[in-house]
């Protein structure tokens, strides 16, 4: 049975330098399952990440998104109008 309750965590090569960092404190007073979302970490990262917890690939795991024609246009536009 998979976990149900940790921590979802989502970076990139342009992030991956606060990996380490976060984690060395997180598990200072933490002890919550991790999951990192590989948004395009470099092979050493992807590697560090993969000791550390689970690993998500996004490429593998994007039948969650769906595109712009797919969704409720008042939706997309209630969703502009606050966050654009």
């Amino acid at each position: 049975m998979a976990e149900k309750i940790g921590v979802l965590v989502a970076s990139d090569k342009e992030q991956k330098w606060l990996l380490p960092w976060w984690y060395h404190y997180y598990k200072q007073n933490n002890t919550l399952p991790i999951a990192f979302v590989d948004l395009g970490l470099s092979k050493r990262a992807l590697s560090w990440c993969e000791k550390k917890g689970h690993v998500i690939s996004l490429k593998d795991e994007t039948n969650f998104i769906s595109n712009k024609e797919e969704v409720d246009p008042l939706l997309h536009k209630a969703f502009e109008k606050t966050f654009c």
